[in-house]
């Protein structure tokens, strides 16, 4: 485009553009279902809610799995609020392993990892998130949290290749159409003319 556009955060091989962030649900089949663009320097959590109500009006779904850029509190607690599941992953400085949490065993997968379930160790009364901890034979221990809505819904053991099949679907989706489109190839410079909207 020759237009002036704000700079905002979305960086492609270690560079900031200037554009916007698209939002995709999809279905479980891997079918996109809704797609909305927000502004480049807005955080998801500031639109995640609305957008979700927009997919829910339209496709009836209720149970979400994102990753983990709406991992907070505050989102577990408007989609609780909202009547909606949603499934995320903790990220690993927010736990201390197994002994963060008061999780009883609930089976293992396929390859032997052992699975538990539970709430914080230490009681949080304002956090609705329930998680699911998988410990492996070696490596680093994986704890997913879901709402009460899920927690009601998916069984524990699903949790775990849920959340990968969203990576599968949607992550693995968007490289091999970046890989087949060249959507990665940027040729000449780019002037902005407009001041920085930060």
């Amino acid at each position: 485009s020759r237009r002036a556009m704000h700079k905002g955060k979305i960086t492609m091989l270690g560079r900031i553009m200037a554009g916007s962030q698209a939002l995709i649900a999809h279905s479980e089949a891997g079918l996109a279902l809704f797609v909305a663009y927000y502004p480049p320097d807005l955080h998801l959590s500031q639109i995640i809610v609305a957008y979700g109500h927009q997919v829910v009006m339209v496709t009836g779904c209720d149970l979400f799995i994102i990753d983990r850029a709406v991992n907070a509190v505050a989102i577990a607690r408007t989609f609780d609020q909202q009547g909606w599941g949603l499934l995320c992953m903790l990220d690993d400085n927010e736990h201390d392993g197994l002994a963060s949490f008061a999780a009883t065993p609930v089976g293992r997968l396929e390859d032997g990892t052992r699975l538990y379930a539970g709430p914080w160790r230490l009681p949080r009364p304002d956090d609705p998130r329930h998680f699911v901890i998988v410990v492996p034979q070696e490596g680093k221990v994986l704890v997913y949290w879901g709402t009460p809505r899920l927690r009601d819904t998916v069984a524990f053991l699903e949790w775990p290749r849920l959340y990968r099949q969203r990576n599968d679907i949607q992550e693995n989706s968007f490289k091999r159409m970046i890989d087949h489109g060249a959507l990665n190839t940027n040729y000449g410079r780019k002037t902005i003319v407009a001041p920085d909207r930060h």
